[in-house]
Order: C-alpha cells, then structure tokens, then sequence
C-alpha cells in the first residue's frame, strides 16, 4: 500500500479518487484544527497563568489587610492608641508646676535685675565724671587712678 490516493481501501473495496481527495481535504481541515486547538489552548494556559497570580496577588493582599486590621485592634484593646489631647488633671498639674517654678524664680530675678540697674547706674555715672574731668583739662591723669576710681563708683551699697 502506498500514500497516494489511489491506494486508499475500504473494507469491501478501493475507493474512489474524489472520495480519497475529500478525505484527504478533511485530514488537512483536522490538523488545522488541531494545530488551531493547540494554539488556543496555549492561549488559555497564559490566561489560566494571569489569572493564577492575580488570585495570589489578591490573595496577599487580603491576608496583609487581614494582618494590618488584627494588629491594629490588638493596639486598640491593648490601649497603645489613645486619642490625642489632654486631660484636665494633666493640664492642672502642668499649670501648678508653673506656679511653683515662677515662686521660687521670681525673688531672684528680681534681685538680678535690680543688681544690674545698680550697676549700669553706677557705669554711666562712672563714664559721666571721667568725661567731666576731660572736658576741665585736668591733666594730673588722677582720674585713672585706682582711689578715684573707688570713690566715683561708691554710690550706693547692693543688697
């Protein structure tokens, strides 16, 4: 038996050579469907692939939120959230704090402040008769001196 169409038997004979050309044509129209299914098929295994990793990319990302959302109310119900702002007893306590700090520092402040007008009073008067005994043009340079010094400065005692 050859390939050639002619050579086609049926069980109670040969067969025509329309019939074998019909044949042949169906032959060729199978493998092109089968070449077609084979293509489509690998076209739904790319799908069936895309499908896959969405699913497990969704599929993370739910148990993430899952995860996300039982760490956050295990915070809640272990109180580590609270809600921003203060308190009243908070804000007394910072204010009594305050009060104490301004009672024990203000007498010093004070007492410096007075103890520095002192001092600037005694500097500018100081200045003042130095500039008075240039202008006299005495020249005895007795103004430099430290006992005239201790005089011009010996205004007033500090407390």
């Amino acid at each position: 038996m050859s390939d050639t169409p002619e050579s086609f038997t049926r069980v109670d004979g040969r067969i025509s050579q329309a019939e074998a050309r019909d044949l042949q044509r169906r032959v060729v129209a199978l493998q092109s469907d089968v070449i077609n299914l084979i293509l489509e098929r690998g076209n739904l295994e790319k799908q069936l692939i895309a499908v896959i990793k969405e699913r497990d990319e969704l599929l993370r990302l739910k148990n993430g939120k899952a995860n996300a959302a039982q760490s956050i109310s295990q915070m809640i119900n272990a109180n580590i959230c609270r809600p921003h702002g203060f308190t009243l007893v908070e804000l007394l306590t910072v204010v009594a704090i305050l009060a104490i700090l301004l009672c024990v520092i203000g007498p010093t402040v004070s007492r410096s402040l007075r103890h520095a007008r002192l001092s600037i009073e005694n500097t500018r008067q100081f200045h003042a008769q130095r500039l008075s005994a240039a202008w006299d043009g005495d020249t005895t340079n007795e103004i430099f001196s430290c006992h005239n010094y201790q005089e011009m400065t010996n205004t007033a005692e500090l407390p």
